[in-house]
């Protein structure tokens, strides 16, 4: 039952989510209701706990395009981003926000960073590299490229949403979240890192182009 819950409460949030399509979020309602009825689950079952303040678990980011990736979906998902070490001294991200938008954030961060480095080795098997040296900076100056353009699709995305959503919905979603990622920084003693620049060189301009190409969401899947 509660694996059931959980499913329903995440495919409820692809649907809420700001950037989700009408299409998709019809198909989202749709698989909800159907494994509700078929787990014989009402509306009080699946109503997510209200909690405002909430933070991600850590992320592994010791890499600048990771770390650029966490921007991005702080941006789209209107949370704060923490850059910290982890007890190992590797980097990490952090999303503070309230609960739905922090969830949908770290989600949308694996599956964008799964990805990028999807497109790499894709980029790598049609450049005809795999049995031949590389220009030894291509991969970092690649991915940072990538990350570079998903966080420019972001903001436009970010500022035609404030254009688009009522006032009062924008307070819930948008505001609601970061103030709550206030509330987290509030208490916590955790120091935030200086934002990495990305690196340039033989990458970034096949890198920002196929930037473009990814989807900046994951599909509403059933499993």
């Amino acid at each position: 039952m509660t694996d059931a819950v959980d499913r329903v409460r995440k495919i409820l949030r692809l649907a809420r989510d700001r950037g989700a399509s009408e299409h998709e979020a019809a198909s989202a309602m749709e698989m909800a209701s159907r494994i509700m009825l078929e787990h014989g689950l009402t509306d009080s079952d699946v109503e997510e706990p209200e909690e405002l303040a909430f933070q991600s678990r850590p992320l592994a980011a010791d890499e600048t395009w990771k770390i650029l990736v966490g921007s991005c979906c702080g941006a789209l998902h209107a949370c704060r981003v923490l850059r910290a070490a982890s007890e190992e001294g590797r980097t990490v991200v952090m999303f503070l926000g309230r609960r739905t938008n922090v969830e949908t954030a770290e989600e949308t961060h694996e599956f964008l960073v799964d990805q990028i480095q999807r497109s790499y080795e894709e980029k790598v098997r049609e450049l005809q590299w795999a049995r031949t040296p590389r220009p030894p900076d291509f991969e970092e100056t690649f991915k940072d490229a990538m990350a570079m353009k998903l966080i420019d699709r972001a903001w436009r995305i970010v500022e035609a949403n404030r254009l688009e959503i009522p006032p009062e919905r924008a307070l819930v979603l948008i505001d609601g979240s970061l103030a709550a990622a206030d509330e987290v920084l509030r208490r916590t003693n955790v120091p935030s890192r200086e934002a990495p620049s990305a690196s340039r060189g033989s990458g970034t301009g096949v890198g920002w182009m196929e930037g473009d190409r990814l989807r900046m969401r994951p599909s509403v899947t059933k499993g």
